[in-house]
C-alpha cells in the first residue's frame, strides 16, 4: 500500500493532469507522468499523500453510535465540499505551471506564460 501511495498513485494524478490538457498517445503520457513525478518527486508525494489523507477516517474503529456517525460524516461533507476542492486547484495551477515550463516553452511557444502577467512589460 506504501509503494502505491508513494509511487504509482503521484505517477498516475501526473498522467490523468496530461491527458486533461495534451492529446498525445499513452506512451508519450506515461513517459512524461514519470518524467514530471522524478523531477518533483518531493511535491508529487506530498499531493499523493495529501489526496489518500481523508481516508483515513476510514480507518478510525466503527462504533454504532449516533454521535459518531454524525461526526464522521460531517467530516466527510466538509472534506467534500472544502478540502478536495483547494487541494484539486493547488494542484492543477502547480501542474500547469511545470508543463507551461516543460512542454509549453518548446513545442507550443504561443502558449507559453500565457495568461500570465509580464514581468518585462513597461507602462
Amino acid at each position: 500500500m506504501i509503494i502505491f501511495l508513494l509511487v504509482f498513485l503521484p505517477i498516475y494524478i501526473w498522467f490523468i493532469l496530461l491527458v486533461n490538457i495534451y492529446s498525445a498517445p499513452f506512451k508519450t503520457y506515461f513517459k512524461n507522468s514519470i518524467y514530471f513525478y522524478i523531477k518533483t518527486i518531493g511535491w508529487s508525494i506530498l499531493f499523493g499523500v495529501l489526496v489518500e489523507l481523508p481516508f483515513v477516517i476510514d480507518l478510525i474503529p466503527f462504533q454504532v453510535n449516533p454521535l459518531y456517525i454524525s461526526i464522521k460524516y460531517s467530516a466527510i461533507i466538509a472534506l467534500i465540499f472544502f478540502y478536495y476542492p483547494a487541494l484539486f486547484t493547488i494542484l492543477l495551477l502547480y501542474s500547469n505551471s511545470k508543463f507551461d515550463i516543460a512542454i509549453n516553452k518548446d513545442l507550443y511557444p504561443e502558449y507559453y506564460r500565457k495568461g500570465l502577467y509580464d514581468l518585462n512589460q513597461q507602462d
